[in-house]
């Protein structure tokens, strides 16, 4: 059976990184089978319309529907632990509150991420084609890491110019109409985000704008990336690590990207900075 328009990216995305995990095929096969069907369930019983939807109540409710059905303990385990692993790819560990926690088996999966060639030919691939307005997302949801609910949410009013030409950014928390986080704006990112400013031409306070003049819906952005081969995951974990990678530290980057917990933001330490960071501790009080 189908999932929906947003559900496949995400699977051949989720199954790529248990390969490069080093999963073994038939834990490959397996787990992507358990959250195939799981995805399936919540979207036929209209519990979700895509992945963004996905909430704590809708996977109790799956895990009861396989009581329901007179599984084997075995069999929910191997559901659950398939289930776990996914949330936390799609950043959503807390929602593991209905499932049994095994933290040795979710600390495996770290975020995938464009390499550096894969973004040089993703931005290149996406000037090429002229949109001024997909180009302008790209870029902020490259740049800033932002979910693409949040992107789909920004308001004109939201982008803020400083009169040495920087920007920033206003991201509502979408739980909360008083929490909020402020975001820097590249020079590339504020540059294609301008010119998309000049380019429009509505009364409509919504930033980003469809061909029907509406706001335009999360849908619609998979759907643009998914030309490019890419869904708004990979962009908003590849800021994650890039911020990683060049030393900015935990408390910074979790604040940027709006995790709630840093056991998040922890997952884009890469192994060997762990190693080395246990080194340098060890030389540093011997």
């Amino acid at each position: 059976m189908r999932t929906g328009n947003n559900t496949n990216d995400v699977l051949q995305l989720f199954g790529k990184s248990l390969i490069e995990q080093g999963k073994s095929v038939g834990t490959f096969k397996t787990y992507s089978k358990v959250v195939e069907h799981f995805l399936n369930y919540l979207i036929v019983n209209k519990i979700i319309n895509n992945i963004d939807d996905i909430d704590a109540k809708g996977v109790h409710e799956y895990v009861e529907s396989l009581k329901q059905e007179n599984k084997s303990s075995s069999t929910i385990e191997k559901h659950i632990a398939a289930i776990n692993i996914f949330l936390c790819y799609i950043e959503k560990p807390h929602i593991r509150t209905y499932l049994p926690r095994k933290q040795k088996e979710n600390t495996k999966l770290r975020p995938q991420s464009l390499t550096k060639e894969e973004e040089i030919q993703l931005l290149h691939e996406i000037e090429l084609d002229g949109n001024i307005r997909n180009i302008a997302i790209v870029y902020l949801l490259l740049h800033t890491g932002i979910r693409v609910s949040e992107l789909c949410n920004l308001n004109k009013t939201d982008i803020k110019i400083g009169s040495s030409d920087e920007g920033q950014i206003v991201v509502r928390d979408e739980g909360s109409l008083h929490n909020s986080r402020m975001i820097p704006l590249s020079t590339f990112a504020l540059k294609h985000l301008l010119r998309y400013l000049d380019s429009l031409d509505t009364d409509s306070n919504a930033l980003f704008i469809s061909s029907f003049n509406q706001r335009i819906t999360t849908r619609a952005v998979q759907y643009m990336l998914k030309k490019y081969n890419v869904h708004p995951h990979l962009l908003r974990h590849t800021f994650c690590y890039r911020l990683v990678d060049h030393g900015v530290d935990l408390n910074t980057v979790s604040k940027l990207a709006g995790h709630k917990d840093i056991n998040i933001t922890k997952r884009y330490v890469k192994k060997d900075a762990e190693h080395n960071m246990t080194i340098a501790i060890k030389r540093t009080f011997a």
